[in-house]
């Protein structure tokens, strides 16, 4: 899985002051299981997580101080060499 996030303008709040942390988890059962660290930081964040199927949670958060503001992100996934058949998707 890929994850992209940048921050868009948003009048009166300046773009560079805006700090993220973002984590994924696993949804096993009832439970999230953490996949990899958080990644912290001010966007423009990438990062990449090695997955293998399930359902999957990105959690966003704004850091304390971060002004307020707007803020993209993309996760994108393929499996292509899955048995059974492969899927991509954003």
């Amino acid at each position: 899985m890929q994850v992209d996030a940048q921050p868009l303008e948003t009048p009166g709040y300046l773009s560079s002051a805006f700090g993220l942390s973002v984590r994924l988890v696993q949804r096993v059962g009832q439970n999230d299981v953490p996949v990899g660290s958080t990644v912290t930081g001010k966007p423009p964040m990438q990062f990449q997580r090695v997955v293998t199927p399930g359902f999957y949670i990105l959690e966003v958060r704004s850091l304390p101080g971060s002004p307020r503001g707007t803020f993209q992100m993309a996760a994108t996934t393929k499996f292509t060499d899955r048995i059974g058949g492969g899927f991509q998707g954003e």
